[in-house]
């Protein structure tokens, strides 16, 4: 079992898996008091200075053999919250993301990664982009973005296939954003 971006009270201690698995804790779990306005009246709504708040993933969806963000009108602000209701505020104003100044490819989570990983990279003008993920030889695994993209923070979700849609072995894998001039690459590391 996979854990990622919850907020469990307890955190890893409050899961009993029965012995029945691993349990991978990953990035984005918060073990903090959630900030429910009444729970004791069911009301799980979220106070404005919860941390639950844009701390959530954003739906996905399968685009063939890449699972890709839904559309941002599912949620309210930056990504979605975490917990069974989005907060909507009260006379505020939901932050705008800056569009950003560089390229930037960040360093994908989870890494290592079994079964999926999130890639997530910064355009800072609407221009070509390819991100493109290799094996070890150099050789092209997957193309995951080969195409005019929009300035902004952009998030693909790669599942550790390869073009033809079959499974990729465990082993190391670079990921790498190109564009007008700009190189970056990050490793990768799938385990089954």
């Amino acid at each position: 079992m996979m854990v990622d971006h919850t907020n469990l009270q307890g955190g890893i201690d409050a899961i009993d898996t029965n012995g029945n698995g691993e349990l991978y804790w990953e990035e984005g779990n918060i073990d903090t008091d959630p900030f429910f306005t009444d729970p004791g009246n069911n009301d799980f709504s979220l106070e404005p200075n919860s941390p639950c708040i844009n701390a959530g993933t954003a739906f996905l969806f399968w685009a063939g053999n890449i699972i890709v963000d839904f559309s941002e009108n599912e949620y309210s602000g930056i990504t979605p919250d975490m917990g069974a209701f989005e907060y909507e505020g009260t006379n505020s104003v939901e932050p705008v993301d800056p569009i950003p100044s560089d390229f930037v490819l960040k360093p994908a989570y989870p890494n290592p990664f079994n079964p999926i990983t999130t890639i997530v990279y910064d355009v800072p003008y609407e221009t070509q982009v390819t991100l493109t993920v290799y094996d070890l030889r150099g050789r092209i695994v997957i193309d995951l973005v080969n195409d005019n993209t929009q300035a902004g923070t952009h998030r693909i979700v790669w599942n550790g296939t390869n073009n033809d849609g079959q499974p990729m072995p465990s082993g190391m894998y670079f990921c790498q954003l190109k564009s007008e001039g700009f190189v970056e690459t990050r490793k990768l590391i799938l385990l089954k």
